[in-house]
């Protein structure tokens, strides 16, 4: 399985109990928010990943829990990106290291996209996606209930992303 930290808060179809992300995270999305391209609200959720070889994500789309535009920063070793829709070819594009990719509107709304199994002689890569997750603040970290339905949140997104 590949190793993942959710920093941010945890979405759900309720919305996302927002949490504060560490100082060093804030200050990249930052210089992403500053971008013409980023078009998003503020950047309030991040994934890190960790892919040894023979790892890669399954064709996916992020779902309406997000406002539609995501930036992948590609750490380490170079991966692929494919963005696939059923009306058009297939699109893939070579993430070098330290490079970013946004990415919004169909790519984001019509296309599902993976990052293909990898094989490499570098043992590790590490990407960080940082997007805009909806809020919300039906529940409260602040008492029994509210830490208890942030916990349930927290393990059925940890379950939907967990590679089976």
């Amino acid at each position: 399985k590949r190793r993942l930290r959710n920093l941010g808060g945890y979405p759900s179809q309720g919305g996302m109990v927002e949490e504060r992300l560490p100082k060093w995270l804030r200050k990249v999305a930052l210089r992403i928010e500053t971008l013409p391209q980023w078009t998003a609200p503020p950047i309030n959720q991040a994934l890190i990943n960790e892919y040894t070889n023979g790892q890669g994500i399954a064709p996916h789309k992020d779902g309406p829990n997000y406002h539609p535009q995501a930036a992948i920063l590609s750490l380490l070793t170079p991966a692929t990106i494919t963005f696939a829709n059923p009306d058009s070819p297939d699109t893939s594009l070579t993430l070098p290291p330290r490079s970013l990719c946004l990415f919004s509107k169909a790519y984001y709304t019509d296309c599902t996209h993976q990052i293909p199994v990898r094989d490499s002689e570098a043992p590790l890569r590490y990407s960080i996606t940082l997007r805009h997750a909806h809020t919300t603040d039906k529940v409260s970290r602040y008492t029994p209930a509210g830490r208890d339905e942030i916990r349930k949140r927290k393990e059925a997104w940890i379950r939907a992303v967990t590679d089976k």
